[in-house]
């Protein structure tokens, strides 16, 4: 049987382009934290972000004193920092509402309230 995570087989690719230097990462949907932890390696403060109880429990035993393993909805709570020199998901981000998650992502947290689809006028 073949030992392979299709989710772990992004985290080299990924590391590559986190930005050095790195203060601060923002990892969505962290899981268990197996990406968190090598991020850990590479950034001065990692938040690692789930909204599964049980993932963060997981999380908080795997990763270094550098993650702060946050329990929370990226759609409903606040971000845990700000100013983020690199925003991660990759397990969570397309299980969410693109046109709700990346005003949250991109520092408008006010965007949420009152967002709006724009549609092109009929012809």
């Amino acid at each position: 049987m073949l030992d392979w995570d299709h989710n772990a087989y992004y985290h080299r690719l990924l590391l590559r382009h986190l930005p050095q230097p790195c203060r601060r990462v923002l990892d969505v949907g962290c899981g268990a934290g197996a990406f968190a932890a090598r991020l850990a390696r590479r950034s001065e403060q990692v938040d690692a972000l789930d909204r599964s109880a049980e993932m963060i429990e997981a999380a908080r035993r795997r990763v270094p004193e550098n993650v702060n393993c946050v329990l929370a909805d990226v759609l409903a709570d606040s971000l845990p920092g700000k100013d983020y020199d690199a925003i991660f998901s990759i397990c969570a981000l397309h299980h969410l509402p693109l046109h709700e998650a990346l005003p949250v992502f991109a520092g408008r947290p006010a965007a949420r309230r009152g967002l709006r689809r724009h549609r092109s006028a009929p012809a």
